[in-house]
């Protein structure tokens, strides 16, 4: 049996819906060089009661697998990265195979899918160019946004990006991010592990894109306060150092979170020399 495959252009992910004539057991397992997140949802669409999830199956790496036991019925797989707003190839495989359900193993109840929150919120919450106005010659680059989207499994429901650029050479960049809850933005935007991760898949992508490869990345600094996160990284690439420095802030009444790059190449940008001068 294949799934069948639904994309959309609003959200980051690809959508495989099922129908099971009766009890089976389903695995389902991702293979990519991007970290992936699986779900399986219950329905046709896009949005229905998420069953069960996974992030790094063991032994796998980076990558997903579930294996469960699904009563008759359409379910969709949905197929997604860890990290908001990171895209990736994948393989997807799927085994179906019609089996006898244990005794003790009644329908699945699922998980009511979150609320989603005023939109309004993500738009106020965005980097203006005033709020870097300390930073001499900026220079306005793209914007990109307010989006919105239904929660996926972070409970992330928005994306507002702004990037500048100065003459000497500092690209800043401004992205903020709406959740439907003050729990999913502090356990996906704020936590130290997860940002240590964004940092090593997105400075990935950005070297590769760009042809640098054997890069090597050292941790400055790093600072944790209330509701707020700061980290710099210096990074040595075929002959030129990069150094990125990242602050994150969570406001918890609208429940979005504020994150600023600094990124200079080859030089000591005082402005943006440790967190604690940008906090």
């Amino acid at each position: 049996m294949r799934p069948h495959e639904t994309s959309t252009r609003d959200r980051y992910a690809r959508f495989y819906t099922f129908t099971l004539p009766e009890y089976s057991m389903v695995e389902a397992t991702t293979s990519s060089m991007t970290d992936t997140y699986l779900l399986i949802r219950s329905g046709a669409g896009m949005d229905g009661d998420i069953i069960d999830s996974n992030d790094d199956a063991p032994g796998l790496g980076l990558n997903s697998r579930l294996m469960l036991g699904l009563h008759a019925g359409t379910y969709t797989i949905e197929v997604t990265t860890y990290i908001s707003g990171v895209l990736g190839d994948f393989n997807l495989e799927v085994d179906i195979n019609a089996s006898d359900p244990p005794d003790d193993d009644p329908a699945p109840t699922p998980m009511p899918s979150p609320t989603p929150m005023p939109t309004d919120a993500l738009t106020e919450a965005a980097c203006e160019y005033g709020d870097l106005a300390h930073i001499q010659g900026l220079n306005p680059g793209g914007d990109n946004g307010p989006n919105y989207f239904p929660a996926g499994y972070s409970g992330n429901t928005g994306l507002y990006f702004n990037t500048w650029a100065t003459r000497d050479g500092l690209i800043v960049i401004c992205l903020t991010e709406q959740y439907n809850t003050v729990e999913n933005a502090r356990w996906n935007a704020l936590n130290y592990n997860k940002v240590i991760q964004y940092y090593g898949v997105y400075m990935r992508e950005r070297f590769q894109a760009d042809g640098l490869t054997g890069y090597e990345q050292r941790l400055l600094s790093g600072n944790i306060g209330d509701d707020s996160i700061a980290l710099s990284y210096e990074y040595e690439a075929q002959g030129q150092t990069h150094r990125v420095t990242e602050v994150r802030f969570l406001n918890a009444d609208t429940r979005t979170v504020s994150i600023i790059f600094f990124w200079v190449i080859d030089q000591d940008y005082q402005d943006v020399a440790a967190p604690e001068m940008v906090a």
